[in-house]
């Protein structure tokens, strides 16, 4: 109580309510990989230094652009045919970025962990380097690094698990992995044998890579861009530019004619990053068309999927793309690596609860230190019981009344002894009923046969007498 020193009235405002609880970031991606510089104030000051950005032009102020491999073009019958031959691209993180914006993606957290110039290819070491890197932004929650499937299938191996051990130490956040050499037939048990078993609750698998509407790197001085006319020598399309400006604009929209295969896991977290503001946590990522996707780099169809979605033995399960007619191509999946855990096997599920939990965690740190009684507990109650509450009144919680879909424990006796209010332990338990993805739709059809009359009816109007 104050001390009052003078005669007269005082008013004390005394909080009724507990505080609320806000809920904290729950789809801020982070992406790993290689970019074409580094810099905002000066020379490679942004090299393995968390930044945010909120748009691909963003990106290309701080970043730069994609990886300008060389294109090769052959120009025969008179200009009648033109064949492009474009590669792979060797580093994808810039075209990552391009299909999280298309597919809703907002603002997000890069770590460039190395620079074109520097490697011919990812590495190891430089990706191991800027996952570490990234443990600093606190908001974010999905973990990317696109660039891993360049790597030899050893190293993109240790780099996923270094991703699955990152969101295991930091439980907020979750991994989206894309499946090595997705960019082709890739056997269900031959993807799962480079993936470890441990930390599966905290990713997900996607494959097949997309075929996108994205042309291919052009630089600005069209260099990267050799041109062979008739079987000459080649020559930078700049230079065809100067010898034939009208077959050098044929030659570029050829070459913007040709899809980019690519690694979905950029289109997937801006699936994410949409399916939450406009659904919630809890709505699975999936049954969703992928912007910018023409179709997947492997068509594969219901048999094919079975051994991808569920696997008896590993559990690792992976999410399919899939191509539907009148739908585009859909994410069919939505599964964490860990397919066989009856908690934690399904993507919405595993967010929904880190959600929860950092909500809350941040949001009762008021109790540090406060008297360790009744009161303090009943307040904590009240106030992880109302968020929780609003929660299920959102559709993120299963039952038709509140205590079917949530309890909220904390006293002596329930969930802490004297010895542990002696050594100021302070333990809440929480259950929660969340509503799980309508996985399997089953339509049970029968033949219903006829049945008889129930009665019958005599004319005796002829009848003999």
């Amino acid at each position: 109580m104050p001390t009052y020193r003078m005669p007269g009235t005082y008013v004390e405002e005394r909080p009724q309510s507990p505080p609320a609880i806000t809920d904290a970031a729950s789809a801020v991606p982070l992406f790993v990989g290689y970019t074409q510089k580094a810099a905002r104030d000066a020379v490679d000051d942004l090299l393995l230094q968390p930044t945010p950005v909120d748009s691909l032009l963003a990106f290309e102020r701080l970043f730069g652009f994609a990886h300008a491999s060389t294109i090769e073009v052959a120009v025969s019958e008179a200009g009648q045919r033109i064949d492009v031959q474009v590669p792979a691209p060797s580093f994808l993180l810039y075209h990552a970025l391009a299909l999280y914006f298309a597919n809703g993606g907002g603002r997000c957290h890069v770590v460039s962990c190395g620079l074109y110039a520097d490697a011919e290819r990812p590495r190891r070491a430089e990706l191991l380097t800027g996952l570490q890197a990234a443990e600093a932004p606190s908001d974010a929650t999905l973990l990317l690094a696109p660039d891993a499937v360049r790597c030899k299938s050893a190293d993109y191996s240790a780099v996923v698990a270094a991703m699955l051990a990152h969101c295991a130490a930091q439980p907020n956040r979750f991994a989206i992995v894309d499946v090595h050499g997705g960019d082709a037939a890739v056997g269900a048990g031959e993807a799962r044998s480079l993936w470890t078993m441990q930390n599966l609750r905290y990713g997900a698998a996607y494959y097949p890579f997309l075929r996108c509407s994205l042309s291919p790197w052009v630089d600005e001085f069209d260099s990267n861009v050799q041109v062979s006319v008739e079987g000459a020598p080649a020559v930078s399309l700049a230079a065809l530019q100067q010898q034939d400006a009208a077959l050098a604009t044929a030659v570029e929209q050829a070459i913007a004619a040709q899809p980019l295969t690519l690694p979905p896991s950029g289109a997937i977290a801006g699936l994410y990053v949409h399916s939450d503001a406009t659904r919630g946590i809890w709505k699975a990522p999936a049954n969703v068309a992928v912007a910018l996707a023409i179709e997947p780099a492997v068509r594969l169809g219901s048999d094919e999927q079975d051994d991808y979605n569920v696997d008896s033995a590993t559990g690792r399960s992976i999410n399919v793309i899939r191509a539907f007619t009148g739908k585009g191509t859909v994410v069919w999946g939505s599964r964490t690596l860990a397919g066989n855990d009856n908690e934690w096997r399904y993507v919405p599920i595993r967010r929904f609860f880190s959600l929860v939990t950092q909500s809350i965690e941040a949001a009762t740190q008021w109790a540090v230190f406060e008297a360790h009684d009744a009161g303090t507990w009943a307040r904590l109650r009240a106030q992880i019981e109302n968020y929780l509450i609003q929660k299920w009144r959102l559709g993120a919680l299963a039952g038709t009344r509140p205590e079917q879909a949530l309890y909220v424990h904390c006293g002596l006796g329930s969930t802490m002894t004297q010895r542990d209010i002696d050594q100021g332990r302070l333990v809440i338990e929480i259950g929660l009923a969340a509503v799980r993805p309508a996985e399997f739709i089953v339509q049970r059809i029968e033949h219903a046969m006829q049945q008889p009359a129930t009665g019958t009816t005599t004319d005796t109007a002829d009848a003999p007498a």
